[in-house]
């Protein structure tokens, strides 16, 4: 190697360090709310938190949030081709979590799947489109957000109406083991003197089907069991679905009201599930709405008040099935949960220095305990030949339809101090 290479790389490696130090100065310098709820730059942030930007997203053609995890220190994500289950250090919530020892909000706003308080981290979270920014807290945050925020907390902040004005559309094309899929987005935007609105929805299909399992996979013997010589996968179809949508209006009682909601549809084929592997008849469909009405007002420079109520309901779709290889019948699972939760919180700054907040919180919430009941798949004759049962009849499990209620009230107080830098010169 020549001298004139070996300075053309030190000259690259000098670029290469000089870019990771931009980054990292861009980094501490952002702007988060996750972590204090309060706006504050990332350098005086009392945690460990990772922020990837509309940009960022944009430029490594991320898709959905669990693309963006996968590249954060520390966070892993096991995927089953339905649902992800993100873990952080080697920790998750074990078979069926889908990352439930994780707070994901947006905005700020919990939309977790009530009935097992897992995530969607999938493409039916939210359209990527109108993402402004990804706030990752790595390390316990319960304190702030409750049990559910035991390894971290994933915070999706979405742009404004302004930033997005007028209609877009997108859409692509996509082949898997050449068989063809693809989906496609709208986003509306626009903002006046008073109103800022924002609505984003979009779909995909994706067919994956003909994967087969490795030949190192164990093959159950259970007669009833129908992996061996199941071959690939068949009819295996993800169609993800997801609409949110904002609405923000001033002036009202002196303060902004805002109105947010999302609805996640996650509905995949769960070929490669612990309900009969390769059964083909196991399709997972969860529906999931959130929804907040939000007012708050800054009476002055030191002392703010926000209010808010929110509605939530989860429930399993229509069209889920769970095959666990029997020729008889099916399950189906009755689960669901819907509730509401108001709050009010209140922030005082008496000195520059420092920053008082105090909140109170109450939920209200109905579940359906788990129960499953039994779909037909075909006729049932008596001895003498006469119908009993048709194909398709339900069959109530044990316990179909009980219900149980949980109330919360819960309250907080915190106080941040900035300590004052002191200057001193020495002559």
């Amino acid at each position: 190697m020549s001298a004139q290479d070996a300075s053309a790389g030190q000259d690259e490696g000098g670029l290469d360090l000089i870019e990771a130090m931009v980054e990292f100065e861009d980094q501490l310098s952002q702007m988060v709310v996750s972590i204090t709820k309060t706006a504050q730059r990332a350098e005086k942030a009392p945690a460990v938190i990772t922020v990837v930007s509309a940009d960022e997203i944009q430029a490594r053609g991320y898709r959905t949030l669990a693309d963006v995890l996968r590249t954060v220190p520390n966070f892993y994500d096991v995927y089953d081709l339905v649902t992800h289950n993100v873990g952080v250090r080697g920790v998750n919530g074990g078979a069926r979590a889908s990352g439930n020892v994780i707070k994901v909000m947006i905005d700020g706003m919990p939309v977790d799947f009530r009935p097992t308080t897992g995530n969607f981290f999938g493409e039916e979270l939210i359209p990527l489109a109108v993402v402004e920014r990804v706030e990752i807290i790595r390390g316990p945050a319960s304190a702030l957000y409750g049990a559910n925020a035991f390894l971290g907390v994933v915070n999706v902040i979405t742009k404004k109406g302004e930033q997005l004005p007028g209609v877009r559309l997108s859409g692509e094309a996509s082949t898997f083991a050449a068989r063809a899929g693809g989906g496609g987005g709208l986003v509306v935007g626009g903002s006046s003197d008073r109103i800022d609105v924002l609505v984003g929805a979009s779909y995909a299909y994706r067919d994956r089907s003909g994967l087969e399992l490795p030949a190192s996979s164990p093959r159950l013997s259970n007669a009833n069991d129908s992996l061996d010589g199941a071959g690939a996968s068949e009819g295996d179809l993800a169609r993800p679905g997801t609409l949110f949508g904002r609405l923000g209006v001033g002036e009202v009682a002196g303060g902004r009201l805002s109105l947010l909601g999302s609805v996640q549809n996650l509905d995949a084929r769960g070929e490669f599930q612990d309900f009969g592997p390769l059964s083909h008849g196991t399709r997972i469909n969860l529906v999931n709405s959130n929804y907040r009405l939000t007012w708050d007002r800054s009476f002055s420079d030191a002392f703010s008040f926000q209010a808010s109520a929110r509605y939530f309901s989860a429930e399993p779709g229509d069209s889920e099935r769970l095959d666990i290889g029997r020729s008889d019948y099916l399950l189906r699972r009755r689960v669901g949960a819907d509730g509401f939760g108001l709050s009010a919180e209140a922030q005082v700054a008496p000195l520059t220095e420092l920053d008082l907040r105090a909140g109170l919180d109450f939920e209200w919430e109905r579940h359906e305990l788990q129960s499953y009941d039994l779909e037909l798949k075909r006729d049932v004759h008596g001895r003498d030949g006469s119908l009993l049962r048709s194909a398709g009849t339900l069959i109530p499990g044990e316990g179909s339809g009980e219900t149980r209620l949980f109330r919360n009230l819960g309250a907080y107080l915190q106080g941040l101090l900035e300590p004052v830098r002191v200057a001193v010169r020495v002559r």
